[in-house]
Formats: C-alpha cells, structure tokens, sequence
C-alpha cells in the first residue's frame, strides 16, 4: 500500500468530549488503532478503536478518499488507474505533471469530486479525475515503462 493510502479519517460532526474538532483528519495507523478522548453519546469517557467510530457513528466520522484534504505539495509523483477507463486500463501507470480542481458548474452542482491531474501520456498530457487514479511508486512506474516499452 503506498502511504498516501493509508485511511485517515474526517471529523464530521461534534460529539461530548471530543479532542478533535470538526474538518479535523485523524491519520489511522491501522483498524485497532485506539483513539483515547472521545466522549460517547451516554456520557462516557471511554477509548475507542478508529474501526468502531466508523461502524457505530457514521454521522461524526466519515473515512477519506486518499486525495482528499492534501496539498500539491503532498501528492504523488506518479499515479495508477484503479479501473478501466476508455484506452487507459487497470494498473497502468503515469507521471503526474500537475493537479488541480474543476470549476465548472456541473461538478460544483451535482457536489462531485472536483479534483484531477495531468499527466503524461505517450502522445499528450490529459486530464483525469482522481477518483480513476491511486498513488503509485516510482518502482511501479519503472516497472509498468519497463514492461510496455523494453
């Protein structure tokens, strides 16, 4: 797993004596992670594993896509498609030359992810929505170049 994927979690709501503050990202280490602090809605002041606040309080946590909330500065050098799309295929990888965010009204309008890189593809650079892409190593684009063009 590349480490832009490990889960992390988005306070989404207040509740009784929380240490975080709503919009806050909590980074997970893993599902038993312990998070000491939250309050529970009978009062009690309890720790609490980061799996059980997703299953049990989907309304003050919510789990974030790997883009979300991240500076340019914080994204990967090199992305894969996480599915087919058109011509491009599942586990293909490219360099990203740049990221940025939609401002059109349809995407604004219907609250969809707005976010997209440009990379590099063999004749030009195109745009596509992160939601098509997960991180990639460098390892796994020398390897996907290495394969595809010996």
């Amino acid at each position: 797993m590349h480490p832009l994927q490990q889960p992390r979690l988005l306070v989404t709501g207040p509740y009784p004596f929380s240490p975080y503050e709503v919009g806050e990202v909590i980074d997970i280490v893993d599902d038993e992670q312990f998070l000491e602090g939250c309050g529970l809605p009978n009062g009690d002041y309890t720790i609490l594993k980061a799996k059980t606040l997703l299953a049990d309080y989907p309304n003050l946590f919510r789990l974030c896509e790997w883009w979300e909330f991240r500076k340019e500065s914080e994204m990967p050098e090199y992305v894969k498609f996480n599915g087919n799309f058109g011509e491009y295929k599942i586990g293909q990888v490219y360099k990203a030359l740049r990221y940025g965010q939609f401002y059109d009204f349809e995407t604004i309008a219907n609250k969809t992810n707005n976010k997209y890189a440009i990379i590099s593809t063999s004749d030009n650079p195109k745009q596509f929505n992160l939601m098509l892409l997960d991180p990639a190593t460098e390892t796994e684009y020398n390897n996907y170049v290495n394969t595809t063009h010996p």
